[in-house]
Order: structure tokens, then C-alpha cells, then sequence
């Protein structure tokens, strides 16, 4: 992949495939990470304590070309069409039965026709994103759905804070803080998520009512002080995967009905379009502090969306594996 990792990079993307190496060791599978490297990491090296070896490199797409033919692995899943596009210019990748795994920014990215990649496969981890990718690349995508461990994220939240996680443009920092200016007696917990990049940059908000918080691996004393969990994202989501973690311990959600936010939350919250005044947003919020049985009935859906069958992690698990089969 062309981004960076864990542990630097803490995003959706890279826990879940963290979750997804440490279910395929055990399966019998041997999983190497290449990304690229960042900060100050050393090209090539392999400094991050896993169960697995995660290589960091300059130019991570370029060297799958010169990994294929020396290491002759299983698969090679490459996520995201962009990375894709650029590994199609190597033959050796061309020539090799490719997975792509999809992500939410992919409309408008070039990829191979199928005449020169026809052994290429794809998938996303939304039933919204496969419909969606198969209009734009004209082939069958499957579902693989994130892996989320229960394990990793079950707590008991007795918080009185509004969780909001990724203070950029397009998760909806904008919306989110407006929010937080018409409930000023209500206390917000903004927690920074992907780097800080020219492209995306933070939204640093200062309010009497937020407090702000680093992102780290384990969630779970977020998730423990939070009332709900806010995802009023403008980018056309793929799925969203601190929907599941946060519903998993019964955290009602406030989110927009962007992409495949809908499929996310389910009944296990309250969606609201994207344009909605912020006073309908803020009512919204308010209402899972004011009516306390609506609140227990949306955590109690929420538990029951969170605990869906299709997303269960050996049925995420077995997803994959019919995924990469020859």
C-alpha cells in the first residue's frame, strides 16, 4: 500500500488489517505488510514488534513487481485502485491474479481494462461500495467485510461525552463543531485519527466544551466515556469501522447517510442527511441525552447490528479466504 502503518499510522484501514494478519497466522498463513515507509522510519526495515513482518519501503507498489517473482506468495492483495493503477504498469504484476480491495475514494482513479488485467479480482467491505465498484469497474467485486475483534473494543461506557473521531473536512469536523457551539453544556471528545496531511489537514477547534485526544490502538477508554458516538462525515463513506467498534459496547451513533454509513449503523442509531441544519444535528445529539429510553433503545440495537452474523470475525475471516483463492 502507499501509505504508511501501524503503529504511525493509526487509521480504519490499517487496524483492520492488523486484525486480519493476526486471524490469518493462526489459519496457517504466512502475512507480509509492505508500505511505505514515513518519518523516520528506515527503508526496508522492519520496526514495528508484530506477529508479523511489515516492510517499509520508498516506493512499496514498485517493489511488489521485483517481491512476485522471488517470493512466489499465495496472493498479493493491493489496496485502494490508485495503488492499483500504478502496479499495472509492472508485468509481473499484470500477470499475477491480483486482489484489489477497494476503498471509498476510488471513483474517478484509472485502472487496467479487463483484457490486460484479467486475473485481477476486487472487493470492499460495504454491500454500498461492491455496487458501486462494480458500476465503475465493470467486473464481479465481493464483500469482505472489515475485521473487527469484540475482544479489543467491548467496555462499559458510563461516559457523558459526544466521541467524535477524525477532526478533518471530509469526516465532517466543520458540522461537528458547530454542534458543539449550540450544545455548550455538553462535553465533546475530539480524537485526531488519520496524520495530519496537506490534503487532509486536522480542523483544530478551541472550545470550552471539547477536549482533545490522540489516537491510539486500544479504544476502549474513549469508548468508555462516551454518551454517543458522532459521524457526520461528507465524504461518501465506504463503511465505517468506529461505528462497529463503538456499537459493540451498545453506543448509540449519530451519523450522516453518506455511502455506506446507512448499512453501518443500521437501526443502532440516527441518521440525518448531510445538508440538514445544524439545529436538526444538534437536536439530534441532544435528544440521546434527554430521553433515556430512546437512548437505551438504540444501544440495545446497536449491540444487536454490531453482533450481525456477515461481520463476524471468522466470517470476515472466511470472506477473505474465498477472496484470495485461485
Amino acid at each position: 500500500m502507499t501509505s504508511g502503518y501501524l503503529p504511525r499510522t493509526i487509521t480504519g484501514a490499517n487496524v483492520s488489517l492488523h486484525a486480519l494478519c493476526r486471524r490469518l497466522i493462526p489459519a496457517g498463513y504466512d502475512p507480509l505488510v509492505v508500505c511505505a515507509a514515513e518519518g523516520k522510519d528506515t527503508p526496508g526495515g522492519v520496526n514495528w514488534s508484530a506477529d508479523y513482518p511489515v516492510l517499509r519501503l520508498v516506493e512499496p507498489v514498485a517493489a511488489i513487481a521485483e517481491m512476485i517473482p522471488r517470493l512466489a506468495p499465495d496472493a498479493v492483495v493491493v489496496r485502494g485502485l490508485p495503488a492499483a493503477s500504478f502496479a499495472a504498469g509492472f508485468k509481473a504484476v499484470r500477470d499475477f491474479p491480483l486482489r484489489i480491495y477497494l476503498t471509498a475514494n476510488f471513483v474517478a482513479a484509472g485502472f487496467p481494462a479487463p483484457r490486460d488485467a484479467p486475473r485481477w479480482r476486487f472487493a470492499a467491505n460495504s454491500r454500498f461500495l461492491t455496487r458501486l465498484g462494480e458500476a465503475f469497474v465493470g467486473r464481479t467485486v465481493s464483500f469482505v467485510p472489515s475485521l473487527v475483534e469484540p475482544r479489543d473494543y467491548v467496555c462499559r461506557p458510563r461516559g457523558d461525552t459526544v466521541l467524535f473521531i477524525n477532526p478533518i473536512a471530509d469526516k465532517g469536523v466543520h458540522i461537528a463543531s458547530a454542534i458543539a457551539r449550540r450544545l455548550p453544556h455538553r462535553k465533546f471528545l475530539f480524537v485526531r485519527s488519520w496524520p495530519d496531511h496537506e490534503k487532509y489537514p486536522h480542523i483544530e477547534v478551541s472550545l470550552p466544551n471539547i477536549e482533545w485526544s490522540e489516537s491510539r490502538l486500544d479504544m476502549r477508554p474513549l469508548y468508555a466515556r462516551a454518551r454517543l458516538l458522532l459521524v457526520p462525515s461528507v465524504l461518501e463513506e465506504s463503511s465505517s469501522r468506529s461505528v462497529a467498534e463503538a456499537q459493540l459496547s451498545g453506543i448509540p451513533v449519530v451519523a450522516s447517510d453518506r455511502g455506506g454509513l446507512p448499512e453501518s449503523v443500521g437501526r443502532g442509531g440516527i441518521q440525518l442527511p448531510i445538508g440538514d441544519p445544524v439545529a436538526h444535528w444538534s437536536d439530534a445529539v441532544e435528544s440521546l441525552f434527554r430521553d433515556q429510553a430512546k437512548h437505551r433503545r438504540l444501544s440495545r440495537l446497536a449491540r444487536r447490528h454490531a453482533a450481525r452474523p456477515e461481520i463476524a470475525p471468522a466470517q470476515a475471516l472466511r470472506s477473505f479466504l474465498r477472496f484470495i483463492a485461485p
